[in-house]
């Protein structure tokens, strides 16, 4: 498909693009990082720190560069749930389900009605949850 950035933003092209990034990411296409990078370039937001913290976590097993990424979009985006959703999920992926606990729950005072903000925090009680 061919995507329309006519008349886009530079912040909604990073949107978009990010969104293509996390997509890639799924379908495990190597080209995600590179597409969640080209994003942040782009203009910089949350969503492909997030995208980037998780291609690292998941696909690649380097939870030490996923918190990085994910710390640096804690501290440019304080108030993105998102953002602490994300590193809760890189910290449970790295064995670590009491620092998950807060970040979900920072997640939760900031989205209060996120159901999946609500799952993840409830992974954190029983890892056997997936």
């Amino acid at each position: 498909d061919v995507i329309d950035w006519k008349g886009a933003s530079p912040k909604d092209k990073a949107l978009r693009m990010a969104a293509i990034a996390e997509l890639a990411m799924v379908r495990s296409n190597d080209m995600a990082g590179k597409w969640a990078l080209e994003s942040y370039k782009i203009c910089p937001n949350a969503y492909s720190l997030c995208v980037q913290a998780l291609i690292e976590a998941q696909k690649k097993g380097n939870f030490e560069k996923a918190l990085d990424l994910i710390d640096t979009a804690v501290k440019e985006f304080p108030g993105e749930a998102r953002t602490y959703c994300v590193r809760g999920v890189v910290c449970l992926l790295g064995g670590a389900p009491y620092r998950a606990r807060k970040d979900f729950e920072a997640a939760l005072k900031i989205d209060p009605s996120n159901p999946i903000y609500r799952f993840r925090l409830a992974q954190t009680y029983m890892p056997e949850l997936k």
